[in-house]
């Protein structure tokens, strides 16, 4: 009769064993659904891609040059390289330096101190802008004076905020037939009345 019950208590034992050995697998199951939701969470990088390749912008200002006409604020929008050096210069800013840059110039359907948090659309029938350009210059060198100068055909702006952080996604149709797109997350200083 013992040996029944030492064959019960092996077989107990074996049984619990199973048991952790299965809650052990779903735990470890749990934590790699986990880090894979991590992983896939968007991760904003500040850079924009054109004709097929990506420019770092790990700087951005942005120039609100004020009331212009009939409750019309323009804004200008800079993302560039960390070898650039931006400075307003009452409404004629001074870019030095060698690298990438892209500006947006908008003008906006309002009167306000700063760029609003919205989801923007180019459709030519936006409540916001009545008009977008884009300027892009890749290996810009300030001694040459080159870029690109193209105008936005649609697209999508969009415009977060926490605290003092913005968080700005943008895609762009140009009138040359391309595309850029890009992000940007981070603190923006904001230059008031640039002209």
């Amino acid at each position: 009769m013992r040996k029944i019950t030492e064959f019960n208590k092996l077989l107990l034992m074996i049984l619990l064993g199973l048991a952790l050995i299965n809650v052990s697998c779903e735990k470890v199951d749990e934590v790699k659904e986990i880090e894979e939701e991590i992983v896939e969470e968007e991760i904003i990088e500040n850079l924009f891609i054109y004709n097929g390749n990506e420019y770092e912008t790990p700087e951005a200002l942005i120039l609100n040059y004020g009331e212009m006409e009939d409750n019309v604020t323009e804004f200008e929008v800079s993302f560039y390289s960390s070898s650039i050096t931006y400075v307003a210069n009452d409404g004629d800013p001074i870019i030095s330096g060698k690298g990438d840059l892209l500006q947006i110039y908008l003008e906006a359907n309002m009167v306000t101190d700063s760029l609003p948090e919205h989801k923007y659309s180019f459709d030519g029938d936006s409540d916001y802008f009545y008009d977008a350009s884009v300027e892009i210059d890749v290996d810009m060198d300030s001694d040459e004076d080159i870029g690109t100068y193209l105008e936005v055909t649609g697209g999508e702006l969009n415009v977060t905020k926490t605290g003092l952080v913005y968080t700005i996604e943008y895609t762009f149709q140009l009138d040359n037939g391309k595309e850029v797109t890009g992000s940007y997350k981070g603190e923006i200083d904001h230059v008031m009345d640039a002209y």
